[in-house]
């Protein structure tokens, strides 16, 4: 099972991921990331999706901090002006997110308040990557528009309102 927190920066995915981590009965393992907070993604993109897909069977329990078959939809455009190699042939993508949902996948998407989402972002400019302060709303909305079309059977929304970490723990334990 792949558990991935989606987000823009700010959203506090790195936080809910110690939280994740923290609890025993989930026996999560943190997988390395496709991409950094200041130094965008890894050289082949395309290579690192078509590995990781095929690494892990339903029983491994893999817990992601972003995901580039979403985050670099997302991210690639608006920050770089455009998506790597494979990314923009829709075949190639269709075929990694049958391979992606064809064991169970839950999607977490920490979508906090816009307003919350900003301050966090204008507390700690050093550790964003050029561009995103100025285009956070438009990613916040983004994410929400790739939370409403998931094709997953499986999704969670995080918004920090009202965390319950112990349903979404009992998600993970039981409904994956």
């Amino acid at each position: 099972m792949k558990v991935i927190v989606e987000g823009p920066d700010g959203s506090g995915k790195t936080t809910l991921i110690q939280l994740l981590l923290a609890q025993p009965d989930l026996e999560l393992e943190l997988m390395p990331r496709s991409s950094s907070s200041t130094g965008g993604p890894v050289k082949d993109l395309a290579k690192w999706v078509e590995h990781d897909l095929r690494r892990f069977g339903p029983s491994y329990r893999a817990l992601y901090d972003r995901y580039p078959l979403i985050s670099e939809l997302i991210y690639g455009p608006l920050l770089r002006g455009y998506l790597p190699d494979k990314f923009t042939n829709p075949h190639w993508m269709q075929q990694q997110w049958r391979k992606l949902c064809s064991n169970p996948v839950l999607i977490i998407y920490c979508l906090p308040p816009l307003a919350r989402v900003r301050e966090a972002i204008l507390s700690d400019p050093a550790n964003q990557l050029e561009g995103v302060a100025q285009r956070i709303e438009t990613m916040y909305w983004l994410y929400y528009a790739a939370m409403v079309k998931s094709p997953t059977t499986i999704t969670w929304v995080w918004n920090w309102c009202q965390p319950d970490l112990d349903a979404l723990a009992f998600r993970i334990k039981y409904d994956c």
